[in-house]
């Protein structure tokens, strides 16, 4: 749109463009909408790491509660079994979350997911290692 130049300004020109761009705010709208829509799926991913963490705990000591039963009976401690089942299950994650912070940069996302699975985790493998050994055995048979 062509209008008139202020008077008070220091242009020699008698006119001036003025823009008015739709797009533009139309794309900063929808852009401000989907930061505020970010916000809200965050609590869903940081859940949906929780929930990966102990369903893939759980698989991957389902079928160990006998190996984890025998070892305590041969005096493995507790907590010395529940940390070298813990580093068993957390090996690969870690990894992926140093790979995907180093290659987008940005380590945080990461490591929040991590530190879910890691809980979802603990929660999944806590009860087939610090239970008596002979529960376990029962329970296998």
């Amino acid at each position: 749109i062509f209008e008139q130049v202020d008077p008070s300004s220091t242009q020699t020109s008698s006119f001036a463009l003025n823009v008015h761009d739709r797009q533009y705010r139309a794309t900063i709208a929808a852009m401000e909408q989907n930061i505020r829509r970010t916000a809200y799926l965050f609590p869903l991913l940081a859940l949906l790491g929780l929930s990966v963490g102990f369903l893939l705990g759980v698989l991957g000591t389902r079928r160990e509660t006998r190996t984890y039963a025998l070892m305590r009976t041969l005096g493995v401690s507790r907590f010395g079994l529940f940390f070298s089942v813990l580093i068993e299950q957390m090996f690969m994650p870690v990894l992926a979350a140093l790979l995907v912070g180093l290659v987008l940069l940005q380590p945080l996302p990461a490591l929040i997911f991590l530190l879910c699975y890691l809980v979802g985790c603990i929660f999944a493998v806590i009860r087939p290692v610090t239970g008596s050994p002979t529960k376990l055995f029962r329970e296998h048979e």
